[in-house]
């Protein structure tokens, strides 16, 4: 599908009154920026505040043969470069890491699909946490069909990506396998004051890793404690949204339309006001895309159901309306979203059933 020509904005206003910035800014074209025009899912985005760039890894999207789904490259984006040059839809875009690697000694993941993908400030590097790892008959040279690690390829264990070492050099084993529990598992979080990584998967049940040991080493799962439905929260392949001030992470439960509030100290889960808008039935996983805006201390939602942008405040237990449609005159609908705290955009991007053929960004402001 073409990108838009020209980059789009429009100043978010509701029935409601929250007001807010949204732009639309073409997306880029292979092979100086991922080609996520032509449709996207399951790529997931984190922040370095390090550099100010976000990087992104894993998910599904087309290219050229034997570039197919399951994307092994790892990309980064600088969101205030791309704004200073609106009408270049591959500015702000740099390749990190290439798709069929470098060969020689190096390693990178094998076709990692929705992944774990967080900052540590202490080790300044990107953990890689399975997730889904999947395999194609498709590949390049040196790596092979099997569901196992090859030479270069490095199938179902957790990954360090350093983005300042030599590019050959910046994906590295961690030293510890994916751990059990993890099979369509997707958001993982990162607690620097306990210093373990968080995951939930299959069961539900929790597993985590503690980072603080050499190598890390996982502790065994337990179960999710039951809902108010009386069943266990189906939160194991959603969005998580982590407030580290305020030690604690969100996400929504698709199934039993329950936002939950998961306490990083207590481990405690509590509901919170139900999330706004239609789920998918039966049931909606993947498709509860949610960012914490650490800037403004709200929870932003986009409902893929019913096109609206929606934003949570913690202190009132309240959601609010901040868009109805995108700027680009379509349906407003993603399949990525991740927050930049620094340049203060939350970014959402990717479709698949209708490509959205820009990025969309968002600027938060109080009502």
């Amino acid at each position: 599908m073409k990108a838009t020509s020209t980059p789009l904005t429009f100043a978010c206003q509701t029935p409601e009154g929250l007001l807010g910035t949204m732009l639309a800014l073409p997306c880029g074209f292979a092979p100086n920026a991922p080609p996520w025009g032509g449709g996207m899912k399951h790529v997931t985005g984190a922040f370095c505040p390090d550099n100010g760039r976000i990087y992104f890894v894993g998910g599904d999207y087309g290219g050229q043969p034997w570039v197919s789904s399951y994307r092994q490259e790892t990309w980064s984006l600088d969101v205030a470069e791309r704004m200073a040059n609106p009408r270049n839809p591959n500015a702000g875009w740099r390749l990190e890491y290439p798709y069929a690697g470098f060969g020689g000694n190096s390693v990178q993941p094998k076709h990692p699909d929705y992944v774990g993908w967080q900052w540590d400030a202490m080790l300044h590097r990107f953990w890689m946490i399975p997730g889904v790892m999947d395999i194609t008959t498709d590949n390049p040279p040196n790596e092979t069909p099997a569901r196992a690690s090859d030479a270069n390829f490095v199938h179902d264990e957790v990954m360090w990506f350093d983005p300042f070492a030599p590019p050959p050099r910046r994906w590295s084993r961690a030293g510890v396998d994916a751990g059990i529990a993890y099979t369509d598992s997707w958001f993982s979080w990162l607690d620097p004051v306990k210093r373990t990584i968080s995951r939930i998967g299959l069961g539900p049940k929790m597993q985590v890793l503690d980072i603080a040991t050499s190598p890390p080493s996982w502790r065994v799962p337990v179960n999710l404690p039951d809902n108010s439905r009386g069943r266990k929260p189906s939160i194991w392949k959603d969005y998580v949204a982590i407030d580290l001030s305020g030690r604690c992470v969100y996400t929504i439960d698709p199934i039993d339309a329950l936002f939950i509030r998961i306490d990083m100290d207590s481990g405690a889960f509590s509901e919170r006001a139900p999330p706004p808008g239609p789920l998918e039935t039966p049931r909606a996983a993947n498709h509860t895309h949610i960012v914490f805006n650490s800037r403004h201390r709200v929870v932003e939602y986009l409902n893929l159901n019913d096109g609206r942008l929606y934003v949570y405040q913690p202190s009132e237990n309240r959601w609010r309306v901040a868009a109805v449609d995108a700027p680009n005159g379509r349906k407003l609908q993603a399949r990525m979203a991740v927050y930049d705290p620094v340049n203060d955009w939350s970014m959402w991007a990717g479709g698949v059933d209708v490509p959205n053929p820009d990025l969309l960004f968002y600027r938060h402001r109080r009502p």
